[in-house]
């Protein structure tokens, strides 16, 4: 389905969870490894991307962490994150950003540029969709991380985090109600059940293009 016609989309919180094991069971298998590809914060072209979440991701990157809800720092360990196996894996995008918490969980974080009115539930789909293939190939993933980063990974499920601008959240043109979203995340996340993570201020600094204060949700 279009992003423009979401709005017509009723979501069923109570065929999430299905759909959720079902992703997990059919997640892409990349045997070509998931950070193969370095990392330096600069992207793959000087001009500006069609896609600015990725410019956002690179510049983010560079910082290293970033400050959750509960005052924990998020490590940031890849942006762009592959999760197809190969090129033909339709309707599967890249993470934006894979982060690890203290404990060793990782976080799927979806970014949303400044100015993106797509029905706001997009965000949260894309974000369990990712968080499914990351599940399903966690040993994986966690082997790569120690390997590349000296970190040690949960073979857990993955949380999910939005970060957006504040007028993603606060246009009233845009759908759901903000408020309308923090309850179905709840529902959703109960559910399954998966962690959603919280909210904060988060200020990208010099680095990113986007000077809007951005706040992570979820």
């Amino acid at each position: 389905m279009a992003k423009a016609g979401w709005q017509s989309f009723h979501l069923d919180v109570n065929e999430i969870p299905a759909a959720y094991a079902d992703q997990l069971n059919r997640a892409p298998r990349r045997a070509q490894g998931y950070l193969s590809r370095p990392c330096s914060g600069v992207t793959s072209s000087a001009a500006a991307s069609k896609r600015a979440e990725e410019h956002l991701a690179a510049g983010l990157f560079v910082r290293d962490d970033l400050a959750l809800p509960n005052g924990e720092q998020l490590a940031l360990l890849n942006y762009q994150f592959p999760p197809k196996s190969v090129r033909a894996d339709a309707g599967t995008g890249k993470i934006d950003l894979l982060g690890s918490r203290e404990d060793g969980t990782l976080a799927v974080v979806e970014l949303k540029v400044p100015g993106n009115r797509e029905d706001r539930r997009v965000a949260l789909l894309e974000g369990l969709i990712y968080a499914a293939i990351v599940e399903a190939n966690i040993e994986q993933i966690a082997a790569e991380v120690l390997a590349v980063k000296g970190r040690r990974v949960r073979l857990a499920r993955p949380g999910i985090l939005v970060i957006a601008a504040a007028d993603y959240w606060s246009d009233c043109r845009t759908y759901p109600p903000t408020a309308d979203l923090e309850t179905l995340t709840s529902d959703i996340a109960a559910a399954i059940p998966i962690d959603t993570g919280g909210r904060v201020p988060f200020h990208p600094g010099s680095q990113v293009a986007y000077q809007d204060e951005l706040h992570c949700k979820f």
